[in-house]
């Protein structure tokens, strides 16, 4: 009965620091730092459980590596679509260095004739950039667009190509 007694005031004690602690405004920001770093380490680790499940199709059954290894090296093979994803994504950032080159040579110029012409072109550059930006959370993250915006990306596209 006792130990009983000891263990319940213990555990109040304790959860009483715990309050002062998740009221204090001093240590709230560490507390918000932490919480943020756990949700980091929650979302890559079930980034990382991901790929471990999927690499499980391509360990080899004469195992010389452990299986680490394996889903380590599965995890830098870029897939086809990764390819393909930054082959666009490198295309796309030289179109905005060409169009923003297109831009400065028209902006000196001061034409009045050019000011039509300058106007679609930033209008077009803003459609890459956001294109782009798409395309490097995608790789970043791994999101993948829904159909509503992959229509809206390319109906964009094809109306607006330069």
């Amino acid at each position: 009965m006792f130990d009983m007694t000891t263990q319940q005031e213990n555990l109040m004690r304790v959860q009483q620091e715990l309050w002062y602690l998740t009221n204090d405004e001093n240590v709230k920001a560490i507390l918000d730092t932490i919480v943020e770093k756990m949700n980091e380490i929650r979302d890559s680790s079930e980034r990382l459980k991901q790929s471990y499940d999927e690499a499980q199709a391509f360990i080899s059954s004469d195992n010389k590596y452990d299986e680490k290894y394996w889903v380590a090296a599965y995890i830098l093979h870029p897939s086809t679509t990764s390819k393909e994803t930054i082959q666009e994504f490198t295309n796309i950032s030289q179109e905005i260095l060409s169009l923003k080159d297109k831009i400065a040579k028209l902006e000196e110029k001061k034409i009045k004739e050019t000011e039509y012409e300058i106007e679609e072109l930033k209008s077009h550059l803003e459609r890459k950039e956001y294109k782009l930006s798409r395309i490097y959370y995608k790789m970043y993250y791994g999101y993948e667009d829904s159909e509503e915006e992959l229509e809206e990306l390319e109906e964009d596209e094809a109306s607006n190509s330069c």
